[in-house]
């Protein structure tokens, strides 16, 4: 087995995921990764297609061919074909995950060409959109017998291709970013707060002097 190219069946090797779909167009996994006292780190590989990442509970980081990222609760990562990445989680912290690895069809490439060369990782809490498809695919993957929930998984991933194409460049987070919460605030200061650049141009209340 090529160590660096991992394919959907050797990620069920050599993890316990829980497997939503597997076959010749895409697979989804499940994970819930209990504490552990040490540090453990996923061998740097890529995949000839596209990967999702969407964190459903704790933390863990991720690196994409050198760019660090700290993923939390609603973070999703999108990580493009023959990215090298990993991922590595943190001592005594739990984390939970579903995993979308597309096959390299064309018309999963034509989707993922839309989406802006920018994206990588975005908080996806305040998209009702992103998040309800999410806990669809969670819920499909129970309540029906393995190909409709195939079928419904399927149509949903390039749903949710097609609503990253949306996103703006101010919307999504950089690397080394901190939570949702940080990103939420720095948007708004931008927005409700004047910037004084001289403090002379104010009266003794505060306000701007015409």
């Amino acid at each position: 087995m090529e160590m660096n190219n991992i394919t959907p069946k050797e990620i069920a090797e050599l993890t316990d995921e829980q497997l939503y779909v597997l076959n010749k167009n895409m697979s989804v996994y499940y994970k819930n990764t209990p504490a552990q006292k040490k540090t453990f780190m996923f061998m740097e590989h890529f995949h000839e297609g596209s990967e999702i990442i969407y964190i459903l509970n704790g933390k863990v980081r991720y690196v994409l061919e050198g760019r660090e990222f700290h993923l939390h609760k609603h973070d999703v990562i999108f990580t493009r074909p023959k990215t090298y990445h990993y991922l590595e989680t943190y001592p005594d912290c739990a984390y939970e995950r579903i995993n979308i690895l597309l096959s390299p069809l064309e018309k999963y490439e034509r989707l993922c060409n839309n989406i802006s060369q920018d994206f990588f990782v975005f908080n996806c809490a305040n998209h009702p959109i992103i998040l309800q498809i999410f806990s669809k695919m969670h819920y499909y993957h129970s309540a029906f017998d393995t190909q409709i929930a195939t079928t419904l998984i399927e149509h949903l991933s390039q749903e949710l291709l097609c609503n990253f194409s949306l996103f703006k460049q101010e919307e999504l987070l950089s690397p080394n970013s901190s939570s949702s919460l940080i990103q939420s605030a720095i948007a708004y200061i931008k927005t409700h707060l004047e910037t004084i650049q001289n403090l002379e141009s104010t009266d003794i209340e505060g306000n701007l002097v015409p």
